[in-house]
């Protein structure tokens, strides 16, 4: 795979406080070159100037000025009569006056001076990131490992970092629009504000670029990488965050959702997040605990079983099989309730195995069950009669007490217990070679362990005295996913 570039950006950091726990990323960037004229007090900004062009040109019916920018006609209306009425520069019918074209003239003719500036195309999506920057703080790596950039960020410690290259996509470098600027800068604009009215001035280190006017000096943009964080913040609202890659703000909920949208289809990115929400374990369950340990699930899923989106009856019981077994882990003396719970869904996530297989196909022929019932003799002699070397007569007894219904159903819905679709699985191998159940290598040992996750609620529930335990739990759990795992091949 070629690289997206060799350079690299990493600006300043926001001043409020030292992140949590993180793991740093570099995420692809377009970058442009952008002239600006240096702003002065009589300077009109953007929206302004663009919306007394209009007035000029005798376009003004806020709908049609309001589809031309790209604004809400009510903002168009709100900046005609909060700020161009009172600067005299428009009536009160909305249309430009004398000062307003003596003002537009002096614009277009003064000699302001240009200033460079940069602006930043996101590399995977093709949107404009809504920030800008007047310099570019670049850093050189002083290595390489694994095919990914070192950087040494403390001399006198010799600390250094290897951060993770997000690949860009190739189609991603769109055609800018100046309604895209117009967007980006205003999102821009809004945030610096926001971080200066909620913070101590001194904690906004990023600088603020005033922009008024804009256009691009070149016509092709330089490919970069944005040095950014996925981090945890102890007590934060999120379980997981993303810096804002131009420390205007500690955390850049924009970047987070681009982080969200792109790791379901990139594991070693969502490899980065579920590192990062296991990093600091809980020692007490909570309400936040629980909440953190969905979105862990979840990443969990993503960067170790990439294969579960492919497979439904499994990915539907995945995430809530992980929580269960997190939460008896990770309890001393987990309750009744708890143990029960993941053993319950160790069962849901047997059975889904099964009913991808006969989803998979070929199933057993309709007349090889009786028309009606059976005895229990007949059932186990027909399990015996398989042929099939993963049966012996401990399975077959196991599986002799299933009622033709419940087979029957298993093969043609698949909506059965854990027991039915074994055994209609079963049968499908014994006529099938190519059945899913022959092309792995399946133990007597793995179905016996199957039998007894199916009967251990039973025992637990109608047994007197009989509970179950935590380790007892776990070791059930702990199969389910060998057994899972033994298929990953096929899915």
């Amino acid at each position: 795979m070629a690289v997206f570039a060799d350079r690299y950006l990493r600006f300043p950091e926001y001043g409020g406080g030292a992140h949590g726990f993180g793991d740093s990323i570099l995420w692809p960037v377009h970058v442009w070159r952008v002239l600006y004229p240096e702003p002065s007090r009589n300077s009109l900004n953007l929206f302004q100037k663009a919306i007394l062009g209009l007035a000029r040109a005798r376009t003004t019916d806020r709908e049609e000025v309001g589809a031309l920018l790209g604004l809400a006609p009510e903002l168009v209306a709100f900046i005609v009569a909060t700020q161009l009425m009172p600067q005299g520069v428009m009536d009160g019918r909305g249309c430009i006056t004398t000062k307003g074209l003596d003002v537009l003239d002096t614009l277009e003719f003064e000699k302001a001076k240009q200033l460079v500036g940069y602006a930043f195309q996101d590399a995977i999506t093709g949107e404009l990131l809504p920030r800008f920057s007047s310099s570019l703080p670049e850093i050189e790596p002083c290595g390489e490992k694994g095919g990914f950039p070192v950087f040494l960020l403390d001399r006198g410690k010799g600390e250094t970092d290897c951060p993770y290259n997000v690949p860009a996509v190739a189609a991603a470098r769109a055609k800018l629009s100046e309604k895209q600027f117009f967007d980006a800068y205003e999102r821009y604009r809004r945030d610096y504000d926001n971080s200066r009215a909620i913070s101590d001035e001194d904690v906004v280190t990023a600088e603020r670029v005033k922009i008024h006017g804009i256009e691009l000096i070149d016509q092709n943009p330089v490919p970069m990488y944005l040095w950014s964080l996925l981090y945890k913040e102890k007590g934060g609202e999120k379980p997981w965050l993303v810096s804002d890659p131009f420390g205007l703000r500690k955390a850049a909920p924009w970047m987070r959702e681009r982080v969200r949208n792109l790791a379901p289809k990139l594991p070693p990115l969502a490899k980065k997040v579920a590192r990062v929400l296991g990093a600091d374990s809980a020692q007490e369950i909570t309400l936040e605990t629980l909440d953190e340990m969905e979105e862990k699930v979840m990443w969990e899923v993503l960067s170790n079983y990439p294969w579960a989106p492919r497979v439904p009856s499994l990915a539907r019981y995945l995430p809530s099989f992980l929580r269960a077994q997190n939460l008896v882990a990770m309890r001393e003396r987990p309750s009744e309730e708890q143990l029960d719970t993941l053993v319950s869904e160790a069962q849901k996530l047997g059975e889904g195995t099964f009913k991808w297989m006969i989803g998979q196909g070929p199933v057993f022929s309709k007349h090889r069950l009786p028309k009606d019932s059976w005895k229990r003799d007949e059932a186990m002699a027909t399990f015996m009669s398989l042929d099939l070397p993963m049966v012996n007569n401990k399975v077959a007894d196991g599986l002799a007490g299933q009622q033709v219904y419940n087979i029957r159903k298993a093969r043609n819905s698949g909506s059965e217990s854990l027991k039915a679709l074994m055994a209609a699985a079963l049968l499908s191998s014994s006529e099938h070679v190519e059945f899913p159940l022959n092309l792995v290598e399946v133990e007597i040992r793995d179905l016996e362990r199957l039998i007894e996750l199916a009967n251990v609620r039973n025992k637990a529930q109608h047994a007197s005295g009989r509970r179950l335990l935590k380790e007892e739990a776990l070791s059930q759990s702990d199969f389910i996913m060998e057994w899972v795992l033994k298929f990953k091949e096929l899915y």
